[in-house]
């Protein structure tokens, strides 16, 4: 129905944790599995208030049986307040020195630092879109990674690449496809992959639904209570969270996962020590002292050179950090 597609972050939780009973209720061999759950980029707002949600519907409970064993969440990038996205992405900019100082010093000056700044300063507000056009065709969600070129430019690439065998064979090529999003979407809008999925012909997919009207001021609404919520509750004292980013992004950059993490005020047990895949460093670790338990239930953990979309740009990291969690052995 029309309603279905006006939605917010509350019934967001309340969908996904009845979407999770139905499939405990198709698969009750599932029942008892460790429940983890894990998201990216506005996950940031869809883990806590899930999580949330999972820990009141345990806690109501009153049968163990109908309880679900939930163990905990994973979170990349994670837009979690205001500042961890539009204010971090600005600093993130000037951090990896794409702006002028000469125009950062202006910023800085009128106090476009702030959110409240950022909001209602139309100096900051202006700034902030010139940044956007300064650092040009960079992809802000990997500034590191090649940008999806148009056809003619492919071909240009294409044939450059051809004519020069020492490029073509070089192991310093990327591998990664910054075209992949446009791959998939021509290819699910093909009329036979549709037929093979038994949905509408008329449909056409996208990377982006502009169907759904989402309440905009959940995105103004900061999720650091959950943690602390979350990370006190006594009743599950054995949950365990896991925020990590890759280092590579501005969108959700990992300056503004730093201020919101730190300023929960937790005490560290292990701060910044490096982690590392084939010898090679893979990101930094930070743990931090939680109640209810003699080990560190809350960690923090970057993964250098990553975009927003951590296992797109380091695959092998992520495998890692994942089965690191998963074991409880980071």
């Amino acid at each position: 129905v029309e309603d279905d597609y006006r939605i917010g972050d509350d019934q967001a939780a309340k969908d996904n944790l009845a979407t999770i009973q139905g499939l405990i209720q198709k698969f009750p061999h599932f029942a008892k599995s460790d429940l983890y759950i894990t998201s990216e980029s506005y996950g940031g707002h869809y883990m806590p208030t899930l999580a949330n949600e999972i820990v009141n519907y345990n806690d109501a409970q009153k049968e163990s049986s109908k309880k679900l064993n939930f163990k905990g969440f994973a979170v990349g990038n994670p837009y979690t307040d205001y500042y961890s996205g539009v204010g971090a992405e600005m600093e993130t900019y000037w951090g990896k020195q794409l702006l002028p100082k000469p125009l950062w010093d202006i910023y800085v000056a009128n106090g476009c630092l702030t959110v409240e700044q950022q909001l209602n300063n139309s100096v900051c507000s202006t700034l902030i879109l010139n940044f956007m056009r300064k650092i040009g065709n960079l992809n802000p969600y990997a500034l590191d990674y090649p940008v999806c070129l148009s056809e003619q430019q492919m071909t240009m690439r294409n044939y450059l690449l051809e004519k020069d065998e020492l490029l073509a064979n070089s192991t310093l090529e990327i591998p990664y496809e910054p075209c992949e999003d446009k791959y998939s979407s021509n290819y699910l809008n093909r009329a036979d992959v549709k037929a093979a999925l038994h949905v509408h012909s008329d449909i056409v997919w996208d990377e982006c639904s502009r169907t759904t009207k989402y309440e905009l001021k959940d995105k103004m609404l900061p999720m650091e209570k959950y943690y602390r919520i979350l990370l006190n509750s006594k009743t599950h004292p054995d949950m365990r969270i896991l925020v990590y980013s890759g280092d590579d992004d501005s969108v959700c950059g990992t300056i503004g996962t730093q201020r919101w993490i730190y300023d929960l005020g937790f005490p560290l047990v292990q701060d910044w020590t490096t982690w590392y895949v084939d010898g090679q460093t893979a990101g930094y670790i930070s743990k931090f002292k939680t109640p209810f338990s003699g080990k560190s239930r809350f960690t923090f953990m970057t993964v250098h050179g990553a975009g927003h979309e951590v296992p797109t740009y380091k695959p092998k990291e992520a495998l890692d950090l994942f089965e690191k969690y998963l074991s409880n052995t980071i």
